[in-house]
């Protein structure tokens, strides 16, 4: 990494906000390894920093070295790690840590404080995850929450295409595209390649697929579509054409892929999902 000098009338702060700007740049352009020999370099002169550390463990995850994203994160104050850990736990099967970090979070009286709805999710997912007697108000909880609790292909199916089968919407899919397809060629790649996954904050991974001339994302035609699963499954949130603003890992469908007619098998619930990979 350059060395880089003080500018007259620059703070510390002010030189470690302008390091970190250039390194989510390097990030954004997927140059991970890149960014992170630099946030190494500057920690050694700010080993306190949280800011550098967060981009570290971005670094970490985007790299896969999941180990090293859960060291550096279990150092942080919970109320900044715990939906970050929580989706790396679920990705590492560490189900034990996801246990404790149930019991901290619901114990934590700093975390009724909270209004946001990523702790709303978080808590709904663990109370899914670890409370046999758990059950939601259905009419009451969010799309995201209710897949999690009991996952419905054709309610995603008919998200998607309520959501982004209009012109109307950012991101959505031309008239020759057939979704309900899409969807299940994409499915049928994931369930043998879920390790092409990036880890999010909310419980899920997203997928790139190449697929040419698919839609259009602010007016402008693109040829990739952005996936979501929950971690660890084949199961499909949502999809979506997007622009591609930054490298990405890009999934490619067989041109003749054929989706074949499969039997009408109810999806597992997350706790179902859960208990049995917890009990093998």
């Amino acid at each position: 990494m350059t060395k880089y000098k003080l500018i007259d009338g620059y703070s510390v702060r002010g030189y470690l906000s302008y390091q970190s700007k250039q390194i989510r740049t390097l990030i954004q352009d997927g140059k991970y390894s890149f960014a992170l020999n630099n946030l190494i370099l500057l920690l050694q002169q700010y080993p306190d920093d949280v800011q550098l550390k967060k981009l570290m463990a971005s670094c970490y995850i985007a790299l896969k070295d999941y180990d090293k994203a859960i060291e550096l994160l279990e150092d942080f104050p919970l109320l900044l790690s715990y939906a970050t850990l929580t989706s790396l736990y679920m990705k590492t099967n560490q189900n034990e840590k996801l246990y404790d970090l149930y019991q901290k979070i619901h114990s934590d009286k700093n975390f009724e404080l909270l209004l946001d709805p990523d702790f709303e999710f978080i808590s709904h997912c663990l109370k899914t995850l670890f409370e046999k007697d758990y059950v939601p108000n259905l009419d009451k909880i969010t799309y995201h929450e209710k897949q999690f609790f009991q996952y419905d292909e054709k309610l995603a199916l008919n998200h998607i295409h309520i959501h982004h089968n209009n012109p109307e919407n950012r991101g959505f899919f031309l008239e020759n595209i057939n979704i309900e397809d899409l969807f299940y060629q994409i499915k049928q790649f994931i369930e043998n390649h879920l390790e092409e996954a990036a880890v999010t904050t909310r419980c899920t991974e997203q997928y790139i697929f190449y697929v040419e001339s698919c839609g259009k994302n602010m007016n402008q035609l693109t040829n990739y579509v952005s996936v979501f699963t929950f971690v660890g499954t084949s199961n499909i949130l949502t999809m979506y054409p997007i622009l591609l603003e930054k490298k990405f890992h890009i999934c490619h469908l067989e041109k003749q892929m054929q989706v074949k007619e499969k039997e009408k098998v109810k999806a597992k619930s997350g706790i179902e999902r859960f208990y049995q990979r917890y009990n093998q």
